[in-house]
């Protein structure tokens, strides 16, 4: 099981592919397994992330409905797995 510490909470995630950054986050009823086959197909051409938000499945914290902070864990996220465009990827 792959983790890594966000704003002082334990998350899972998984990783696939290379290319332009693709993050998947799944809704109120979901955990990063909720992409299916569409994981795999994206990342055939993309580096494709999924994450089990803050208090979902196996990323360990109680459940938060703070949207500002599920936000900065998305980016927070990004910025640890060095898939932001502001450090590596340049916009069209």
């Amino acid at each position: 099981m792959t983790t890594i510490i966000i704003n002082c909470s334990e998350v899972f995630y998984r990783e696939k592919g290379s290319g332009s950054p693709l993050l998947l986050i799944h809704g109120t009823r979901g955990n990063a397994d909720i992409w299916g086959e569409t994981f795999d197909a994206l990342a055939a051409n993309h580096r494709v992330i999924a994450y089990d938000r803050r208090g979902f499945s196996r990323s360990v914290s109680p459940p938060v409905k703070d949207l500002h902070l599920h936000s900065e864990d998305a980016a927070a996220m990004l910025t640890h797995l060095a898939a932001s465009y502001d450090n590596h990827y340049a916009l069209p």
